[in-house]
């Protein structure tokens, strides 16, 4: 992640109608272990896009995984994987660091999480 949009994400995580915007796009489901949808912008690979500031877009899943665990926990994460498979999920039980380089689309993945527990689809 260049230095840039690291300064950028880290401010944007104290701006409370930031946060409140990227809530907003995501739709909490009832059920245990289900996933959570983004229902903002997509990109043409699948993955939700989330614009930080006026010039910068950001990952979703990107944005609330430091959200949840912090930016320095993101920058650790060399690649992300969803161990649901769903690449609009936010949900952060199913998304983690991928314990592999190479998390193929649709792949069977395990992920290991922040808080030291691994997650397997």
């Amino acid at each position: 992640m260049r230095p840039v949009t690291v300064a950028q994400l880290r401010a944007s995580m104290g701006v409370p109608t930031t946060v409140e915007a990227y809530r907003q796009r995501v739709l909490s489901v009832a059920a245990p272990g289900a996933c959570h949808p983004w229902t903002g912008a997509v990109s043409g690979r699948g993955h939700g896009q989330f614009w930080i500031g006026p010039d910068r877009m950001v990952i979703a899943h990107r944005f609330g995984f430091a959200l949840a665990f912090g930016v320095d926990a993101l920058l650790a994460a060399r690649v992300l994987a969803h161990a649901c498979a769903n690449p609009l999920c936010q949900n952060m039980a199913h998304i983690g660091p991928a314990l592999s380089a190479a998390t193929p689309r649709g792949a069977d993945v395990s992920v290991a999480r922040p808080d030291s527990r691994r997650v397997s689809a």
